[in-house]
């Protein structure tokens, strides 16, 4: 509680500034059970390495968890009915949507099947994953998407997505997509690396 008050909303930015600003490492959090929304940025640039959306959260903004480089998963309380996490990625609840990817964790990705848009911002300033496995249903990769992010390469499974502006902002992956597949044009992705694969 703030004030005597239950807190339903963290305003944008809030750790960022006391994170940037002031000097204060936020290393954990404990988010209240009456927490409705998390702003955009809220927790960007911050030294968490773990955090747990409860069951109330209705809302999450754009980067709220960018450049935390430390944070290795993103959990969810099983009873939001928003949001999920999947191996410890943030995804809408029906699974159509990555919303956020932790910040500290590298690796491989292979996108779920349920997937068919990769959020605004989801990997912003990430340092992985080292290579992403897309699904056939992937439709659209959204503004920022992988902006300023370590992803090496991409494979695309099926029709070429819509690359919204700046979804691969300071990011040059090699994106991999079937060689067959006339959907693509090279043209789409400008500055990038493209091969086909068989």
């Amino acid at each position: 509680s703030y004030q005597g008050k239950p807190v339903t909303a963290l305003a944008e930015n809030v750790f960022y500034y006391a994170a940037r600003y002031s000097g204060v490492s936020i290393k954990s959090v404990s988010l209240p059970a009456s927490l409705q929304t998390i702003g955009n940025g809220a927790f960007s640039s911050t030294d968490i390495k773990t955090i747990t959306i409860p069951a109330s959260v209705t809302a999450i903004g754009d980067f709220a968890f960018s450049g935390c480089e430390k944070l290795k998963t993103i959990a969810v309380n099983k009873n939001n009915k928003n949001y999920k996490s999947i191996k410890g990625t943030l995804y809408t609840k029906n699974g159509k949507t990555l919303v956020a990817y932790p910040g500290g964790r590298t690796g491989a990705l292979t996108l779920p099947s349920t997937v068919t848009d990769i959020g605004a911002y989801a990997f912003y300033y990430a340092k992985g994953p080292s290579f992403i496995t897309a699904n056939k249903k992937l439709k659209s990769i959204h503004e920022g998407a992988f902006g300023n992010c370590a992803v090496k390469g991409i494979r695309f499974n099926g029709n070429m997505p819509t690359f919204e502006e700046y979804a691969l902002y300071y990011c040059a992956p090699v994106l991999y997509y079937p060689k067959k597949n006339t959907t693509w044009s090279t043209a789409s992705v400008p500055m990038i690396r493209t091969r086909s694969w068989t």
